[in-house]
């Protein structure tokens, strides 16, 4: 989903839906495949349903590469294209999907100032293409990880019907003392079990 400026968002049959098909492993030279790993390990003691993970601001692949010796097939998502990236640090392609497209409250298109940051500032000349989580049809869903930068909240309110359709764990990115993803999670009945600590930063949340 490489938008030039100025162009509208493709509609939902346009959107780039790539099988992943690669094992090459790469080196981690800045510490963030241990830190995610570590984080994973932390919420993995609370998900009851090892089916189907989504991602959420997969990036390069640096935690979803944990999912896939739990979970039968994840889902990921990025509007940034990082599939080479992707493809060199996970081990069975076949349990993958990566879905080239940003996750909003509703089918609409953004703008923000360069496809090199992960962070849709909803202003710039660079569009972006944002559907719901919902348009996927995603089922039996047992946890869901949101790290988009401040995107969250809307991206949440695009998943309600995933989310209350099987109430999976959700580790949620929350920065700079505002807590609006998790608040609205509390409001349909999740409990926030902490953030992970020292950065305290990604909150896990259940469905108690």
């Amino acid at each position: 989903m490489n938008s030039t400026a100025g162009d509208p968002a493709p509609n939902v049959g346009t959107v780039q839906i790539v099988p992943v098909k690669s094992v090459i492993m790469i080196q981690n030279k800045s510490g963030a495949v241990d830190e995610c790993a570590k984080v994973y390990r932390w919420a993995r003691a609370h998900i009851t349903n090892f089916r189907h993970a989504i991602d959420v601001g997969a990036r390069q692949g640096y935690f979803a590469r944990n999912l896939e010796h739990d979970f039968k097939h994840t889902y990921c998502f990025d509007f940034r294209d990082k599939r080479s990236e992707f493809t060199r640090l996970v081990v069975d392609p076949n349990k993958f999907t990566y879905h080239v497209a940003a996750l909003g409250e509703a089918e609409r298109t953004a703008y923000t100032t360069s496809h090199r940051v992960g962070r849709i500032k909803e202003g710039g000349n660079v569009a972006v293409a944002v559907m719901t989580l919902d348009s996927f049809g995603i089922t039996d869903v047992g946890f869901i990880k949101y790290d988009i930068e401040g995107f969250e909240t809307k991206a949440i309110m695009g998943s309600e019907k995933t989310i209350k359709a099987s109430w999976p764990a959700i580790l949620v990115e929350q920065n700079k003392g505002n807590m609006d993803a998790v608040q609205l999670l509390e409001a349909w009945g999740y409990t926030c079990l902490g953030g992970f600590q020292p950065r305290n930063h990604d909150f896990l949340c259940v469905k108690l």
